[in-house]
């Protein structure tokens, strides 16, 4: 975020947030490499793995999932990602938090479009038959004494594109 900030594409941004200024800052983030610190800590933290297992490099932000935004599917998300391939989809999740989408989203709900937030994760991905999403609270009522499951075959993800509608439990 501090190579960004000290952008010229960071500065056009402050004067104009446009798609067009979004669109360069976005292409700037995704472009970025790690630092050797970053590198380093990636290198060690997937040293366990073998070289054709499967990551999931996934995006949050804390801005996330407050009482009245949601931001579901606007922060990118790549799965079947391979080891060595980790580096690069990191910049590509990272780089969403500058989407014109992002950008509008926050605008809209007046939330700081300049003090951008995210974090990734990577995780290893299993092959899975079927996959689920539990909510800790039912979203349907807001019920706080009820747990809520959705499930379909495949990956979690088209369960959360929308791509298919999943069982309720």
């Amino acid at each position: 975020m501090n190579e960004i900030r000290q952008s010229p594409e960071w500065n056009a941004f402050l004067k104009n947030p446009s798609k067009e200024n979004c669109d360069m800052l976005k292409n700037t983030a995704s472009n970025l490499d790690l630092t050797q610190r970053q590198k380093s800590a990636l290198q060690e933290a997937l040293q366990t793995t073998q070289a054709l297992d499967l990551f999931a490099v996934r995006s949050s932000s804390p801005e996330e999932d407050l009482k009245d935004t949601s931001f579901a599917g606007q922060y990118e998300t790549y799965l079947g990602v391979l080891k060595d391939q980790v580096p690069h989809y990191i910049a590509q999740a990272f780089s969403s938090v500058f989407d014109t989408r992002v950008v509008e989203y926050k605008r809209l709900n007046g939330l700081d479009i300049y003090q951008p937030k995210i974090a990734l994760v990577v995780q290893k991905q299993i092959k899975s038959d079927i996959s689920g999403i539990a909510f800790s609270i039912n979203p349907n009522n807001n019920c706080y004494d009820e747990v809520m499951i959705n499930a379909s075959y495949g990956l979690g993800e088209a369960i959360v594109s929308g791509i298919v509608t999943p069982d309720t439990y």
